[in-house]
């Protein structure tokens, strides 16, 4: 399976200070990457980077690959942050946001944008292209769209998609 971050890229992202205060449950200033909170906040990241890729065609391989770009390194480490800084409730705002939810939130979309080939990955070459867009990165237009909206002609309505 891809590893796209891990406990050391975070700390370089977010320093290893604040890595502690997200994941330091017993207090002893000391934390691990096989601490539980540290493995579930890491999976869910790199799960997140993984199934998005993986489900607009990259095959398993293919991940393994792409799991080197620094680029997709670096937006699962922000998810990672994201994920972290959500841990404790004293540092969520009064919408119940982390102080990297921002971050992460660009991070989704600009992950969302390479598995749609609108952004490419720079190990794409050596990995093989995206078998969902043909390395093709005109998106275009849908074919159809169900319920369109009236008012705005080309665009979903109410419930549609």
């Amino acid at each position: 399976m891809a590893v796209f971050t891990t406990l050391e890229r975070l700390q370089s992202v977010i320093t290893e200070r604040r890595t502690v205060q997200f994941f330091d449950d017993d207090g002893d200033g000391v934390i691990a990457e096989s601490d539980a909170g540290v493995q579930f906040a890491m999976n869910s990241a790199n799960d997140k980077a993984t199934s998005i890729i993986f489900r607009k065609g990259f095959s398993l391989e293919q991940l393994d690959l792409l799991a080197a770009d620094e680029s997709l390194q670096r937006y699962a480490t922000v998810l990672f942050a994201m994920y972290a800084g959500q841990r404790r409730l004293e540092f969520l705002d009064q919408e119940g946001r982390g102080p990297y939810d921002a971050m992460g939130k660009q991070a989704l979309l600009d992950l969302q944008a390479i598995s749609t080939g609108e952004l490419r990955s720079k190990i794409e070459a050596t990995a093989g292209a995206n078998p969902l867009t043909d390395a093709d990165t005109n998106t275009g237009d849908p074919l159809f769209v169900v319920s369109r909206d009236p008012r705005y002609p080309g665009t979903p309505g109410p419930g549609g998609f």
